[in-house]
This record gives C-alpha cells, structure tokens and sequence, in this order.
C-alpha cells in the first residue's frame, strides 16, 4: 500500500474512532451527535475515491464545512493545516476591504504576520479593521521630539 493512501486510511479510523461513544472527549463529537456517514463508516473504499478525488495527501487535513454536521460527502474538504486551525468557534474575524477572513490567514497573505500582536491591539482599542492593517507600523523606540 502506497504511503498516500496509509495516511488515508489512518484519517478514515481517526473520524471513526473521534465519533465514537468511547472517544475521550466524546463531548465535542459525538454528545453533539457528530457521526460519520453510513456510506464512509462502513465501507473505506468509497471514502478513499472521495479522498483521492478531492485532493486528500500528507500535509492536508479533512475539514467539516458546518462543525457542528457530520462527516459526510457534502460537509466535508480537503484543507491545509492553517485553514484547519482557523475553522474553530474562537477564530478571529476580520472584515477586511469587504472580505471576512479569518485574522491569522488574512496577515499571512499580506506579509504581516509578525505585526499581528499590533495590530490585535490596534483593533481592540477600536480602529476599524482595514485601518489597523494598513497604517503602517513603527519600528523601535519611536519618540517626537
């Protein structure tokens, strides 16, 4: 078996194994009554084509559309681990030049992701969010004199 598809089918037992009953935090699955489909949970060759078909390798993670639905064909995409980590409830919005993106992705794309701790305080002292993204940022012991 090629080491692509290992890796697909240790994600098909992983969502398995996090949907279960005996999962450890079963709280965040499968008490909100998050399942997997009949059509993946017993058969991993139809999860397989979906995976190989929608671009499923090492490096990529699976990602539920709506959280709080299950696996399933439609509710399901293949994403990198950034995107993954900034789908979550706490995730940061911002409304940038008409487009709401995600905080960390956003400054990524812009090259400023190391002025993203100034920024966060620009807007939590109240600046709109396009404001504080664009005004440029100091360096140093800046002073007037």
């Amino acid at each position: 078996m090629s080491k692509e598809k290992q890796y697909i089918r240790k994600i098909w037992r992983a969502i398995k194994y996090r949907t279960a009953e005996n999962y450890f935090q079963k709280h965040l699955y499968y008490d909100k009554g998050v399942i997997v489909c009949e059509l993946w949970l017993n058969n991993y060759s139809s999860f397989e084509s979906w995976a190989l078909f929608n671009g499923l390798k090492k490096g990529t993670h699976i990602d539920r559309i709506d959280s709080n639905g299950c696996y399933e064909p439609n509710n399901c995409r293949v994403v990198t681990p950034i995107e993954n980590a900034n789908n979550k409830k706490n995730t940061f919005f911002v409304d940038y030049k008409g487009e709401k993106v995600a905080y960390h992705i956003l400054l990524r794309r812009l090259n400023k992701i190391d002025s993203s701790r100034t920024i966060r305080r620009r807007i939590d002292r109240g600046w709109t969010h396009t404001r504080a993204i664009d005004t440029p940022i100091r360096k140093g012991n800046w002073k007037t004199t």
